[in-house]
């Protein structure tokens, strides 16, 4: 399947899976970049960093953080962990071209998704 930036918008929007289930998903969007162009590698990686934001975990972390309470639940993100193990991480940092093309959008997105990916989860 060729993913799209929206087609992988759709798919983080709709999985409501477990790690291995995520992970497994985004191993499928791996096989359908492998051969995108920079351009189109870097509009698809703006719509994983914007699932590795996860805007909703950080709010509830400042919360407890806040009222000085330790969560009793995991809070691990739903699409950090998934996006290194799936591979997906790794395949677009090995291709963001910083030599070749230093101001390219694939360079920003490709940094944004990294510290998106490895954010404070409270750990």
């Amino acid at each position: 399947m060729a993913w799209t930036p929206d087609s992988v918008a759709a798919l983080l929007a709709s999985c409501k899976g477990d790690s291995s289930e995520r992970t497994a998903q985004l191993k499928e969007v791996l096989s359908g970049i492998q051969d995108e162009s920079d351009d189109g590698l870097a509009l698809v990686v703006e719509k994983l960093g914007d699932a590795a934001r996860d805007r909703e975990l950080n709010r509830i972390i400042c919360i407890y953080r806040s009222m000085r309470l330790t969560p009793t639940f995991p809070l691990t993100a739903s699409w950090r962990v998934p996006l290194g193990d799936s591979g997906l991480l790794g395949h677009i940092l090995r291709a963001v071209p910083v030599a070749n093309q230093p101001r390219h959008a694939l360079n920003k997105q490709a940094l944004r998704l990294l510290g998106n990916s490895c954010a404070d989860c409270g750990e």
